[in-house]
Formats: C-alpha cells, sequence, structure tokens
C-alpha cells in the first residue's frame, strides 16, 4: 500500500482497566477510488458517473476498527496491544478497498467493452441509416 494512496488518519483508545485497545481509521471513504484512477480528475469522474449508473456506490466505508484484548493471564503490553489492533483494522480495511478497487475497474472495464462494440459495428450502422454503402469496409 503506497502512502499516496491513502488518506487515513488513524487513531488509539486506550483502556488499561477493561485491558482492551482500540484502533480507529478514518478519511477512507475515497481510498480506493485514489488508488484506481490515480489521481486522474477525468477517470475518478467518469468512474463515479459509471458506477452511479449502475446503482453501485464507488466510495468505501469511511472508518475502520480493530480491536484487542488482553487476556486475565497474559501481562499488559500497550505497544503489543497497539500493533494488534492496527493489524486487525488494516485487515479489515485492504479487504474492504480491495473488494471496492475490483468493482470500480470490472465497471470501467466493462463500460470500454460496451463502447468497443459499439466501435466496431458504427459502420455498419451508419450504412444502415444512410442507405448505401458510405463505408466501403464493413465489420463482421
Amino acid at each position: 500500500m503506497r502512502k499516496e494512496d491513502v488518506s487515513m488518519k488513524m487513531k488509539y483508545y486506550i483502556n488499561k482497566e477493561k485491558r482492551t485497545v482500540v484502533c480507529v481509521g478514518d478519511n477512507c471513504e475515497n481510498d480506493a477510488l485514489t488508488t484506481v484512477t490515480k489521481r486522474d480528475g477525468t477517470l475518478a469522474i467518469a468512474a463515479r458517473y459509471l458506477m452511479d449508473r449502475r446503482g453501485k456506490k464507488v466510495w468505501m466505508k469511511n472508518r475502520f476498527v480493530g480491536k484487542a484484548y488482553c487476556a486475565e493471564d497474559d501481562e499488559w503490553d500497550e505497544e503489543i496491544g497497539k500493533s494488534l489492533a492496527k493489524e486487525r483494522m488494516l485487515n479489515t480495511y485492504v479487504l474492504a478497498k480491495v473488494k471496492k478497487m475490483d468493482e470500480i475497474t470490472h465497471t470501467l472495464y466493462d463500460a470500454a467493452v460496451e463502447c468497443l462494440a459499439v466501435g466496431i459495428h458504427y459502420e455498419d450502422k451508419v450504412n444502415k441509416v444512410v442507405g448505401y454503402p458510405l463505408f466501403d469496409k464493413v465489420h463482421d
């Protein structure tokens, strides 16, 4: 995961009495779209438009949470708790990001295939509308 593809801000909530550490990653909703479009504004607009037209959301969840619990038998270590909570949060985040990136790229691919299909038969359609072979070479 490249730094420029992520705008997430992480916070930790530590409760020594309950022996828990929670890691919260916020500001994630644009991360999949940013990664797929490589910050290309035109491609991002196209992806948002296509996803909307197909009834899909382009945004990820905005917040991901990971929790670590310290068992009664174990010695409390805040750094280990932070590490475990962060790892759990990032696992959830990465799975969600990959799923959303896959959905966005498939939507863009499907739209490109549709455009190609229209373009391939363009000459046939023009010839049919005009009523005579305006284009000499007609594709099958």
